[in-house]
């Protein structure tokens, strides 16, 4: 009876910390907006790499991602983590960023194909 009673507990507090865990969590298209603008802010810093620029660029861009989606530093590491963790809904996270690059493209260059950029090209 007792072990039955411990069981339940154990369940009932574990339940507690899932549902704790999942409000901190932003949904998979939330979490795509914000990959996606650090993904920008990457590639920002590194086009242009210069000794004129500031070296904290990066640091200074993902703050401002952070500030933009009203996230603090350690509720995007908690998600970050979380979805890398899960590789089959990171992969969907990224499905979702393709699709927003692809939307993207099609207002701005309406004149390239919309299938022109494949998954494959992006994970590799």
């Amino acid at each position: 009876m007792k072990i039955g009673y411990w069981v339940v507990l154990l369940l009932v507090i574990g339940s507690c910390k899932q549902e704790e865990k999942n409000e901190n969590l932003l949904s998979k298209v939330e979490m795509a907006a914000v990959m996606l603008d650090l993904h920008e802010a990457e590639i920002l810093t590194n086009i242009n790499r210069s000794d004129l620029l500031n070296p904290e660029l990066y640091p200074l861009l993902k703050q401002q991602v952070i500030e933009k989606h009203h996230l603090t530093d350690s509720l995007l590491t908690l998600n970050l983590q979380y979805y890398l963790a899960h590789p089959k809904l990171i992969d969907e996270i990224y499905d979702i960023m393709i699709d927003t690059v692809k939307l993207r493209q099609q207002s701005i260059y309406p004149e390239i194909p919309h299938d022109s950029i494949q998954r494959d090209e992006v994970k590799n």
